[in-house]
């Protein structure tokens, strides 16, 4: 499939986040910031995003990431073989990687080891045998990125147009950063979630029908 994007998201008058995502912020991310702040208004509009991100990734990957299918020597490891969760922005986030990972490992029993401790370089220091312990502060990096046969398997789907405008907004998500230009981020993770929610709903639509 080939094809490029025929307008940029704000081009086409985006609706915004307010029309696409309504979740609740965690009480001890409340806790751990200053929401009035600037860096806090920051913090709070990326775990919007990244929450339903996820979400949407886990219903789209979840037949290929973590299984066998990956072809990396390692499935379980996949593309978390660095360091790759420095996120260049608001101070806060690291203190907020570490909390979250804690209450991530801690939740589904894995021990609360802080990723400072762990030693073993050949991995991300939040990668645990479960996959990655961050959803909420996964940097852009991380959450963008779309190997190859993901990248084919998500244009299979036949909604062509949002298919390719999914993979290629989730590939602009991979090159932004939050510390440089976050209202640029915000954009092309409000048009990633766009495109990715129609494309569950026509999947879902396909497995009702069989």
């Amino acid at each position: 499939m080939t094809g490029t994007i025929q307008a940029r998201p704000e081009e086409k008058g985006n609706a915004g986040i307010d029309t696409i995502v309504e979740t609740e912020i965690d009480q001890w991310i409340i806790d751990m910031i200053d929401a009035d702040s600037e860096a806090g208004k920051i913090v709070i509009e990326y775990v919007k995003r990244t929450k339903e991100l996820t979400r949407i990734l886990g219903k789209l990957t979840e037949s290929y990431c973590g299984t066998t299918g990956c072809p990396k020597t390692n499935p379980n490891l996949g593309c978390c073989d660095q360091n790759h969760y420095e996120i260049v922005g608001p101070k806060e986030i690291q203190s907020l990687q570490e909390a979250e990972a804690r209450q991530n490992m801690t939740s589904t029993g894995l021990s609360e080891e802080t990723p400072n401790s762990r030693t073993d370089n050949e991995e991300c220091l939040y990668h645990t045998e479960q996959g990655c312990s961050l959803e909420l502060f996964r940097p852009p990096l991380c959450l963008g990125y779309l190997c190859g046969k993901l990248v084919s398997d998500i244009q299979g789907i036949c909604l062509e147009e949002e298919a390719l405008q999914f993979t290629q907004y989730m590939a602009r998500i991979k090159d932004c950063s939050l510390g440089e230009d976050p209202e640029k981020l915000f954009i092309w993770m409000d048009a990633a979630i766009e495109a990715g929610r129609t494309l569950i709903g026509y999947r879902n639509k396909l497995l009702e029908e069989l």
